[in-house]
């Protein structure tokens, strides 16, 4: 539906990296990112607009990260981003590209147009790590952390 990767094959790229030794594996970044609201969606404006919406935030994600990066959809309303090199900051940068399309992007519904926001989860594969379930439950917890700080921002593990 969405075009990108699905949950198997995103972890299946990201356990292949994660394996590597750690001074042949580049920096890795790992984004968990919600969509906002998807479920209040689907039931004002009906099923059709919560999956346009996939869809559409589906390529919002991919025109955000860098070539090379790598996104899938995690499940539900629920999207992963793989970033491969790079520091800190060019993390950040590519959140801050991701809530500002979603600011200023406008989704189309049977009831008129609707706008969406997403929170982000961000954590970082440690050099001694080689498992990404670890990784993912400190992006996750981050995820909560940035919908408990009020949503449509990011928080790092």
């Amino acid at each position: 539906m969405t075009g990108i990767l699905n949950r198997r094959a995103v972890f299946a790229f990201g356990n292949q990296l994660a394996a590597l030794r750690s001074d042949d594996r580049p920096a890795l970044s790992i984004l968990m990112i919600d969509v906002e609201h998807l479920k209040e969606i689907n039931d004002v404006n009906g099923h059709q607009s919560g999956d346009q919406v996939l869809t559409e935030v589906s390529e919002l994600l991919t025109s955000a990260v860098r070539s090379g990066d790598v996104v899938g959809r995690y499940g539900g309303d629920e999207f992963l981003a793989i970033l491969i090199g790079g520091e800190p900051s060019d993390t950040d940068a590519i959140c801050e590209r991701i809530l500002s399309g979603m600011r200023d992007a406008r989704f189309s519904s049977s009831r008129g147009e609707i706008a969406v926001s997403v929170s982000i989860g961000i954590s970082e594969l440690s050099p001694s790590e080689n498992d990404l379930c670890e990784v993912l439950g400190r992006a996750d917890h981050a995820l909560y952390e940035s919908k408990r700080h009020g949503r449509a921002t990011f928080t790092r593990a």
